[in-house]
């Protein structure tokens, strides 16, 4: 058991550091962190809330998107800050968050 969470905590970390290079000031550092952390739970929690509402609504709406849009969207953005590309990382954080709301507001709103 101790080496399964183990595991899982250095998977957390490596998402947690993503990016993050001995070059990077202190506070551009911690943008990085907090831009990854973000995206990585909204990741998961829009795969949860995707399957959660399917299995209440049986809406495809609902699922496809979240499953094959917006969480490997989320999970891009973790990417891109791996790659180095800060400024796309934090613009695209911003662009998700206003699809997502604009998809669900569009889908459950209307």
């Amino acid at each position: 058991m101790m080496h399964v969470v183990s595991q899982l905590r250095l998977k957390i970390q490596a998402i947690y550091r993503k990016g993050v290079v001995q070059s990077s000031g202190k506070e551009e550092g911690r943008r990085i962190r907090v831009v990854n952390i973000v995206s990585a739970i909204t990741g998961w929690l829009v795969i949860i809330y995707g399957i959660a509402f399917y299995l209440l609504l049986h809406s495809l709406y609902i699922l496809l998107p979240a499953l094959l849009v917006f969480a490997p969207a989320f999970f891009g953005v973790v990417w891109l800050n791996g790659r180095r590309r800060y400024m796309a990382a934090r613009v695209g954080i911003h662009v998700l968050y206003i699809a997502l709301i604009l998809y669900y507001g569009a889908i459950w709103g209307g």
